[in-house]
C-alpha cells in the first residue's frame, strides 16, 4: 500500500479511506497515517482534518504520528487555536510531541502574525529538552523576515551555531534572500564568505539572489564581477542568472557587456 500511496490521486485516496474504515479487522493506525500523510501532501488540509474527526467517531484511536499530521494540517489551514488544543490533548494522553510537531506549530505562528509567540516557542522547546534543528531555525528566520525583523533573523544564525546546530544551505538561502530584498547586499556577500568558511557551497539559486539584489540596487559592475566569480567557481549560470544580468546591463545602456554574456 505504501508504494501505491506515493502516486495516489485524491479521489482514489478518499475511496481507499472509505474501504479502510469498513474493513474488518481494521487496518493498523500506521496505514491510516500513511493515507492521511499522502492527502496532506496534496495540500487538502481540511479534508485530512475531517477524516481525522471521522476516525475518532468510529472509535479509531489516534497515535503520536496521527496527532502530528493533524496539528500540521490545522497550522497550514490557519487554525492555530485548534492546533494548540490538539497539542494539549496529545500531551495529556502522554504523547510527547516531536521536533516535527513543534516545527509545524512554529510555521503556523510565523504565518499567523504571531512572531513573538514563535520566538517564545523555540525558547520553550529548549527548556523542555528539545534540540531545535535546521528546519526550526530556518522557519523562524523566514518568519522574522516576513515581519521586518531582519537584524533578529541575522543574529539567529550565530545563535544556531552556539546551540550546536549548523546552518545548512536552505538556512543561508532564506537569510541571503531576506537581506538582498532589503538592499543589504554587502551583508549578503559577508554571509557567502561565512558559508565558504563553513565549507557550505552556495548553489545557483543563492548566486542568482545576490546578482538580482546587486542589479536592483544599482550595482551593475559588482553584479558582473559576481557573475564571473560564480563561473570561475564552476557554478553554471541558468536562465534566471542571464535574465537578471542582461536586463540590468541594458537598463544602463551597456549593450556590449550584455551581448558579451
Amino acid at each position: 500500500r505504501g508504494g501505491f500511496l506515493q502516486d495516489v490521486k485524491f479521489d482514489d485516496a478518499i475511496g481507499l479511506f472509505s474501504e479502510m474504515v469498513k474493513s474488518r479487522p481494521l487496518p493498523s493506525i500506521v496505514d491510516f497515517c500513511k493515507l492521511l500523510s499522502a492527502i496532506a501532501k496534496m495540500k487538502k488540509y481540511d479534508v485530512v482534518i475531517s477524516l481525522g474527526e471521522q476516525m475518532q467517531k468510529l472509535g479509531i484511536s489516534h497515535g503520536l504520528y496521527t496527532y502530528s499530521i493533524l496539528i500540521n494540517c490545522f497550522c497550514r489551514s490557519s487554525q492555530l487555536s485548534h492546533a494548540l488544543a490538539l497539542l494539549g490533548k496529545m500531551m495529556k494522553l502522554c504523547y510527547g510531541p516531536d521536533i516535527v510537531t513543534f516545527n509545524s506549530l512554529l510555521n503556523g505562528f510565523c504565518h499567523g502574525n504571531r512572531i513573538s509567540e514563535a520566538v517564545s516557542l523555540v525558547d520553550q522547546m529548549v527548556e523542555m529538552g528539545y534540540k531545535p534543528n535546521a528546519v526550526t531555525f530556518t522557519t523562524l528566520i523566514h518568519g522574522l523576515f516576513l515581519h521586518n525583523k531582519a537584524s533578529e533573523a541575522v543574529s539567529l544564525v550565530e545563535r544556531m551555531i552556539v546551540k550546536g546546530c549548523q546552518p545548512d544551505l536552505l538556512t543561508y538561502g532564506v537569510i541571503v534572500n531576506g537581506v538582498c530584498k532589503r538592499g543589504e547586499t554587502d551583508l549578503a556577500l559577508k554571509l557567502l564568505k561565512k558559508m565558504e568558511e563553513e565549507k557550505i557551497e552556495a548553489d545557483v539559486v543563492i548566486y542568482n539572489t545576490v546578482i538580482d539584489g546587486l542589479c536592483k540596487y544599482r550595482h551593475p559592475d559588482d553584479a558582473l564581477d559576481f557573475f564571473n566569480e560564480m563561473k570561475n567557481k564552476g557554478i553554471r549560470p541558468n536562465v534566471v542568472t542571464y535574465s537578471s544580468l542582461i536586463s540590468c546591463l541594458c537598463n544602463y545602456g551597456r549593450w556590449e557587456d550584455a551581448a558579451g554574456l
